[in-house]
């Protein structure tokens, strides 16, 4: 029973990273240049809908990884520098989330989409980390 409990966190995990990472990839290379030249108005729904869905994952992510942590199922043996690298990624990303809503409220679009751009580039390394992690025999 604790294995399936397991792989249906680590199933959600892996949805929760495509939803958080893929939406940042849409921001960035979609939504962000199309809302150049447009009124602001425009892309606030569906910014804020995409934000709370990003922040959703980012609690699924929590509560799953937290789970598969404390778990004794894993197939892998991890070492703990690339768990603490993972972690510390994914908190840097919040902390980088957090910047820009700063920024946003304070009309600085430019570091906005800046900021967006860098959280992207950490989401992509967090996956690289969780692809070493899961794939080399230690």
């Amino acid at each position: 029973m604790e294995e399936i409990l397991y792989i249906i966190m680590r199933s959600v995990h892996f949805t929760a990273t495509s939803f958080w990472v893929g939406g940042l990839l849409l921001m960035s290379f979609f939504i962000l240049p199309m809302q150049k030249g447009s009124s602001p108005g425009e892309w606030n729904k569906f910014e804020k809908g995409l934000t709370k869905a990003v922040f959703f994952s980012a609690f699924m992510l929590l509560i799953s990884g937290l789970f598969m942590a404390r778990s004794g199922v894993s197939p892998y043996a991890v070492p703990r520098i690339f768990v603490i690298l993972k972690v510390g990624l994914t908190f840097m990303m919040l902390g980088v989330a957090m910047m820009r809503k700063i920024s946003k409220k304070n009309k600085k679009i430019g570091r906005s989409n800046l900021l967006v751009r860098i959280n992207m580039a950490l989401g992509i390394l967090a996956i690289v980390v969780s692809s070493i992690m899961h794939t080399s025999n230690y």
